[in-house]
């Protein structure tokens, strides 16, 4: 027992310095861990509150942008950096008060807090991402994948392709059918004129030739001989210039015919590549007539040509017996008489042979002239007033009343330099240089009619094959925004429909002709309604055409003349097409094609979608909606942020840290920047819409 407490006197001391040795790095860690499990907490709070406060920033976003489905708020001056900084302090924990308890203190740094704009809605990507987003939820493709099933599942598409190539062919065909007519009619005058020669050459030479060889038989009078000599005489001379009169006119005759051969040659391998067989029995087509157009064969024209090269030779013979200077005997005359002859029935024997078949040929065209000169003067008046209402805009007095408004989208025409809203966007997108959507139909004439109407619908079907981004855009186009018709349409019910669109599409500024701007871009309110009305017009005048080419009339078939046949369709096209935009412009549908899609129809809305992709320019586009926007609310798309990125300093008050850093030699760690017993840590955080 001694020996035990006499131990533990010798040990006095040692346990406590080894209780110190085990202890204070025990507090050290424990102070470090609840340092750290502050600035861990601390971090968190800081980086929680920098993200409140960009979302807080981004949640003054502009209503009136809101009510077209897009988002921005207005950063300009310090209203985003208050917004941010008061979001983010009242996130903070804050000094402890007193005789309270705190685990940390974390403030705001002083002037730290600052927001800063990354992207606007004036750049074309964001506002188009804006307008997707919008749509794919509210309108979705059931409305472009609608109007593009209503020309596919009836087959319209094809049938307008088909007409619009009908009528391409047609034209082509007419042109070098008419040039080959023209060729011929040079051809059959320069032979008239040839035979008409010969009219009168042949009688005079045959007397001439018989009271020469009656001369010629009484040789051996001073007096006959010198009468001989001088009808001789004036022979030689009469024949030498005859015959270069007649080499002239086959000159003449040679060159037309020349012409002629090739304008037939071109015409006669056009129509093989563009006729069709028809089996017997089927129901005639537009493109049979192409089987009735009058065919002439190359070898028929060599045969005239030759023929015609071989009676004026004959003459060339009577010239050359002439000439020879030997005495006119009997045999002499004989040579001479039967070339003659020959000169003149075989003139005769090709007048003979082409008479008929060329007063035919142009008895028929001024038969078909006339029929074609007949449809166009049933379609020009419809033509004509349409153009006298194509650009219709309901003005209360003479002043127009939306000039200033289309000023200030389009800048003052007057003023060399002025740029309204859409320019400025354009080149803030730098599209400066963007080709801007125009119409190019073409509606003065039933001819110019025909062709431009097909042609323009022909363009839609590679437009229909696939779902695009476009249709999304171009619905928020006719959603957002106003045009002609709106107010007017009704339900299936006969009510009156009503935009529910928060953008008020009704209220707006450019009254009922934003959609016809949005595609159009005139300055006038006319030169937007002219454009739509026309392209209108022109489709529904395709499609008429296009149904009337299903059963062209036999005798315009049998005319064969393409055009005739265009033209003839084109006129009941025409007369469908007024009735059509009557009840188009009013807010009534239509049907989509009388013949191919029966129930289905179309409004004046319909069209505009399709006009929207037709013109498709998205850069001229997206300006323009842009432009619209900033007019109607007010807000400057270049100064409305959709994308905010946020950053503040904070600090908090280390409690075990600073001493342990300072024996370690280190100021920061992680993040944390040590300033005497304070962690100042900075945060950014970065949203969009």
């Amino acid at each position: 027992m001694r020996r035990l407490l006499k131990l533990w006197k010798e040990q006095s001391g040692a346990v406590s310095i080894y209780l110190i040795i085990i202890l204070v790095p025990l507090f050290l860690l424990c102070g470090l861990l609840i340092d750290v499990a502050r600035w861990r907490t601390a971090d968190k709070e800081a980086e929680n509150a920098v993200k409140s406060g960009v979302r807080s920033t981004l949640s003054a976003f502009s209503p009136k942008l809101a009510a077209y489905g897009l988002f921005g708020t207005d950063l300009t001056g310090s209203k985003g950096d208050e917004i941010f900084k008061q979001t983010v302090a009242g996130n903070l924990s804050g000094a402890a008060e007193p005789g309270q308890f705190r685990f940390i203190d974390q403030r705001l740094e002083e002037d730290s807090a600052k927001v800063t704009p990354i992207f606007v809605l004036s750049n074309h990507t964001i506002f188009k991402q804006q307008i997707l987003e919008e749509m794919k939820y509210r309108a979705p493709m059931i409305y472009a994948l609608e109007l593009t099933d209503k020309f596919k599942k009836t087959g319209l598409d094809a049938q307008l392709n088909q007409a619009s190539k009908f009528a391409e062919n047609a034209v082509k065909v007419e042109e070098l059918l008419e040039e080959r007519e023209r060729r011929l009619d040079e051809v059959w005058d320069a032979f008239q004129a040839i035979r008409q020669k010969s009219e009168v050459l042949y009688p005079h030479y045959d007397t001439q030739l018989r009271d020469l060889n009656t001369l010629s038989e009484k040789i051996g009078s001073p007096t006959l001989e010198t009468e001989y000599a001088a009808l001789l005489g004036l022979l030689k001379g009469e024949a030498a210039l005859d015959d270069a009169a007649l080499s002239q006119y086959k000159d003449a005759f040679l060159e037309a015919m020349e012409l002629a051969k090739k304008a037939n040659d071109d015409l006669n391998a056009e129509i093989s590549k563009v006729r069709q067989p028809n089996d017997s029995g089927q129901q005639l087509r537009a493109e049979d007539v192409f089987n009735f157009v009058h065919l002439v064969d190359h070898q028929e024209l060599e045969q005239w040509e030759a023929g015609v090269g071989t009676a004026l030779a004959q003459f060339s013979s009577v010239r050359v017996q002439l000439e020879d200077n030997l005495l006119f005997t009997n045999q002499k005359y004989s040579a001479t008489s039967t070339a003659l002859n020959g000169f003149k029935t075989k003139v005769d024997e090709w007048y003979d042979k082409q008479n008929k078949s060329q007063t035919e040929r142009q008895s028929k065209n001024k038969a078909t002239a006339a029929a074609k000169r007949e449809q166009r003067a049933k379609a020009q008046p419809i033509l004509d007033e349409f153009r006298r209402t194509i650009g219709s805009c309901s003005l209360g007095s003479n002043v127009d009343s939306y000039e200033e408004s289309y000023r200030k989208l389009q800048g003052d025409p007057g003023t060399a330099g002025s740029k309204g809203f859409y320019q400025t966007y354009l080149e803030m997108n730098q599209a400066a240089g963007a080709i801007s959507p125009v119409s190019t139909v073409k509606l003065k004439t039933p001819d110019q009619a025909g062709s431009s109407s097909l042609k323009l619908v022909s363009a839609l079907e590679g437009l229909l094959m696939e779902v695009r981004d476009e249709f999304y855009i171009d619905e928020f186009a006719v959603s957002k925004f106003s045009y002609r018709t709106l107010g007017l349409e009704k339900d299936t019910f006969g009510r009156p429909k009503t935009s529910k669109e928060l953008s008020n599409p009704a209220g707006h500024e450019l009254t009922n002709q934003e959609v016809e701007y949005l595609i159009y871009g005139s300055n006038t309110c006319s030169g937007n309604y002219s454009s739509a009305y026309a392209e209108m017009f022109a489709v529904r005048l395709a499609i008429g055409t296009t149904e009337a080419l299903l059963e062209p009339r036999n005798e315009a078939l049998a005319a064969g003349s393409p055009l005739l046949v265009l033209l003839a369709a084109v006129t009941e096209g025409a007369i469908r097409a007024q009735a059509d935009m009557t009840k188009l412009v009013q807010g009534e549908q239509v049907p989509l094609s009388r013949k191919l899609s029966g129930v289905i129809t179309l409004g004046y809305k319909d069209y505009l979608r399709l006009f929207l992709l037709l013109h498709s320019r998205e850069s001229v586009l997206l300006s323009r909606m842009q432009a619209l926007i900033e007019l109607n609310t007010k807000q400057k798309l270049y100064q409305m942020t959709t994308y905010v990125s946020g950053g503040v300093s904070t600090s908090y008050r280390l409690w075990f840290l600073p001493a342990i850093m300072k024996l370690v030699g280190n100021s920061e760690f992680s993040g944390c920047e040590v300033s005497g017993n304070r962690c100042r840590m900075t945060k950014t955080a970065d949203f969009t819409y």
